[in-house]
């Protein structure tokens, strides 16, 4: 009832601000200053990052803001594209005195702050009617993911999204730790079984049972000769710790030992990713290295990173999806002959 309730106010001040979509002064002057909102999580800020790179190619000499929370500031440590961060407020946003804002949230009262900061050009998706706010709407077909709909904001300002891709740029001392890691040795996979918590939600349903990440890795290692490094943060430590006690051969634990940057040199090192609907998945793609990526309750298609990869979800219908997740616990029914036939597909293909 709550979330049909909001739609109907939505749709109703869509109606009422209908005009904003037709105004005609929404081509930015030739060098704007832009900000990109998407306040969390660090698997949605870094599939934005593609955006970054058209955006960036297009505008070389604009100043390109994100506003985001601290949280998931690492996932734009070092991304050139990014002039600098701040707060996604009204007061920053009003302070910079913008030319565009790129919502890249579906929420109307996300929304609704790039309005209240009086950005003239506001460019946002219009889900449900929830991009009342802005004067540049974007659909949000069933079909295209988080990722491509950001492309498509990037195009109603008259970016080519051509090439772009997601990007991740681990610093040298990143890079050096990641060797001092993984030696020499080329033949390393890269595992992520934890995720699922962010600051005010939290979502182990996304986790695919540590049993079957040992049962992959040993697999892996058996038909491949490649073992797996482990990765996540502290709160991964558990289950890191389930994965190796099922295949300690196959296995290096990584977990709690790397920070996010260090985590994406890793990843790059590796031949392949393979893990939950996350972080790392995400940062697989923008260091593009290949990736698996193993869904469930989220759904596959809105949530799907932009790369070279595949994904692999339980055999549910779309329909049990709403709002980008099903209240089904299906992660369950992802077998690991599903997800090894991936990696081996991905392994294959170099």
């Amino acid at each position: 009832m709550r979330e049909e309730l909001i739609t109907a106010g939505c749709q109703l001040l869509g109606a009422i601000t209908g005009r904003l979509a037709s105004r005609q002064d929404t081509v930015p002057p030739p060098s704007p200053r832009i900000v990109v909102l998407r306040r969390c999580c660090l698997g949605d800020v870094l599939s934005s990052t593609a955006m970054l790179d058209a955006l960036r190619r297009r505008y070389p000499l604009a100043r390109i803001d994100y506003a985001l929370q601290e949280w998931s500031s690492p996932a734009l440590a070092g991304n050139p594209d990014v002039t600098r961060t701040i707060a996604p407020t009204v007061r920053e946003l009003r302070a910079g005195h913008y030319d565009v804002a790129i919502t890249l949230e579906r929420s109307p009262l996300t929304g609704l702050l790039p309005w209240l900061a009086r950005v003239p050009i506001r460019v946002g998706p219009n889900s449900a009617s929830r991009g009342f706010a802005h004067n540049l709407r974007v659909a949000c077909p069933p079909e295209r993911s988080e990722a491509e709909i950001a492309l498509d904001s990037a195009l109603a300002i008259g970016v080519s999204v051509e090439d772009a891709r997601p990007k991740f740029c681990p610093n040298p001392a990143d890079q050096a730790r990641a060797a001092e890691l993984l030696g020499g040795d080329p033949g390393w996979i890269a595992l992520a079984p934890g995720g699922g918590i962010n600051p005010g939600m939290t979502l182990r349903s996304k986790r695919w049972p540590a049993e079957r990440y040992a049962e992959l890795a040993q697999q892996l290692f058996a038909k491949t000769g490649l073992q797996s490094a482990l990765l996540g943060g502290s709160s991964d430590k558990a289950v890191c710790a389930a994965v190796v006690a099922g295949a300690p051969e196959a296995c290096l634990d990584l977990c709690g030992r790397t920070s996010f940057g260090e985590t994406a040199a890793v990843i790059q090192r590796c031949r392949l990713f393979a893990g939950n609907d996350s972080a790392p998945l995400f940062l697989a793609a923008a260091v593009q290295t290949p990736f698996v990526g193993i869904f469930g309750p989220s759904d596959p298609v809105r949530h799907r990173p932009l790369g070279r990869g595949e994904i692999v979800a339980a055999p549910i219908p779309r329909g049990a999806y709403r709002n980008g997740f099903t209240t089904l616990d299906c992660i369950g029914m992802v077998g690991v002959e599903q997800v090894l036939a991936a990696c081996k597909r991905m392994l294959d293909a170099g």
